[in-house]
């Protein structure tokens, strides 16, 4: 009996978890590696050891009880710019020790899953974007990102609300939803 009613409870697993999907289009032309300072949302790589390559973290809102996210990636739009290379980060150091790192140079452009993170009761993936390169004589840098998720989520969601600091924040100039790169979707899954 206990075996007929484990199986009915998996044949009926399907019908509670719905998938969900979602494509963005991201616009990374804004970027010019060799230029002397990042645009608003840019960073750089800090291990040491690596080349000071432009890092850009793209947050993407989920719903409350989304699960097994995964990810597609395809960058399109190939620009050469003949330049030198970007310095190379120095070890760290507090004072008594100091952690280095071989030099290290990323073969191409990556897209590095961070994982599920919450601000509030707000569910979002974290992505590190990378979409540029030396290659030894010039940069390569990609102009647009098509990013891929699915996930799987209870076909039956409460939707759950918006921390109340985010009400605060926005009164001091701060709009929580330039966080994330599909902020029209928190009216969907948020109150």
């Amino acid at each position: 009996m206990n075996k007929l009613l484990t199986l009915a409870l998996l044949l009926c697993l399907p019908l509670l978890l719905a998938a969900a999907e979602l494509t963005l289009s991201l616009d990374l032309a804004a970027l010019d590696p060799v230029a002397t300072e990042l645009p608003a949302g840019w960073g750089a790589l800090t291990a040491p050891g690596y080349p000071r390559l432009p890092v850009k973290t793209v947050n993407v809102v989920l719903p409350p009880q989304a699960a097994n996210v995964t990810f597609s990636h395809q960058f399109s739009g190939l620009t050469t710019i003949p330049a030198p290379a970007p310095l190379l980060n120095p070890p760290f150091t507090d004072g008594e020790r100091v952690l280095a790192g071989p030099a290290a140079q990323p073969g191409s452009a990556q897209v590095v899953f961070r994982g599920l993170s919450h601000w509030g009761e707000v569910a979002y993936a974290s992505f590190s974007v990378l979409p540029a390169i030396h290659s030894g004589a010039e940069w390569q840098a990609w102009q647009q990102l098509q990013l891929g998720l699915s996930w799987d989520q209870p076909a039956e969601t409460a939707v759950k609300a918006l921390p109340s600091v985010w009400q605060e924040l926005a009164n001091k100039g701060f709009d929580p939803s330039d966080f994330f790169a599909n902020p029209q979707d928190l009216s969907k899954y948020y109150r």
